[in-house]
């Protein structure tokens, strides 16, 4: 059976790493999108609020106290603010999942490709993964002893945290509405970074584990056949 040519295979790993570094960008693009999405709905919901109770452009608990609308109030900021961090979540685990089957595959192929071995070419033809193989290899992390949705659910009930601390200190402190848009804006933005932290940590630890995963599958294959 023939040895993969090192150019050839170089080659193909070239350009595998670009499918790979395509498939990060588009998932960053959706995580930064959503982010967006979230920073426009508070900043339109909260001028909404302070257009409504407002006194002199300071809102204060007393006034939304006194109104009956305080916990109405909060519950639509943490409303707001889950309604988009599953979507982040999801983006984030269908980033790591991918990139895990891109490189298990891609990896396959490329050997494959770059023998120019018919015999090894079938070898190792039609490689699939199960759903089940693919999401074990993704969400499992035995560097930080966390599986991803752990460390996912971890993050939005931080951020769920921030911004109503933000908000209810702010509300205590008759901030105005430049004032809070501005602290909102703060804690999105700090959330943000952290989210795209942890979707380029795990895509890049996963990638690494799809090449090697496939490494392991292919000499495997490949003793397998040798014996018979």
């Amino acid at each position: 059976m023939a040895i993969p040519s090192r150019t050839k295979l170089a080659e193909y790993f070239a350009q595998l790493q670009r499918i790979e570094e395509t498939r990060s960008k588009k998932a960053e693009r959706e995580i930064r999108k959503l982010y967006k999405e979230m920073l426009t709905d508070l900043q339109s919901f909260l001028g909404v609020e302070y257009a409504k109770y407002a006194d002199d452009d300071a809102l204060t608990y007393a006034t939304l106290a006194q109104k009956g609308e305080y916990a109405r109030f909060l519950e639509q900021v943490q409303a707001k603010v889950n309604g988009i961090t599953p979507k982040v979540n999801r983006a984030i685990t269908s980033a790591v999942q991918e990139t895990y089957r891109t490189a298990y595959e891609g990896m396959v192929q490329a050997v494959s490709k770059a023998a120019n071995d018919e015999e090894l070419a079938k070898l190792l033809n039609g490689i699939h993964l199960t759903q089940a193989q693919v999401v074990k290899a993704a969400v499992n992390n035995p560097v930080a002893k966390l599986t991803l949705p752990t460390t996912l659910e971890k993050s939005r009930k931080q951020i769920v945290y921030n911004i109503k601390n933000t908000v209810t200190v702010g509300i205590m402190n008759g901030d105005r509405m430049s004032t809070m848009a501005r602290k909102i804006k703060n804690d999105v933005e700090q959330n943000y970074r952290k989210a795209m932290l942890i979707a380029r940590t795990e895509v890049h630890r996963v990638r690494e584990t799809g090449h090697n995963d496939a490494t392991t599958f292919i000499d495997k294959k490949i003793a397998e056949a040798e014996s018979e």
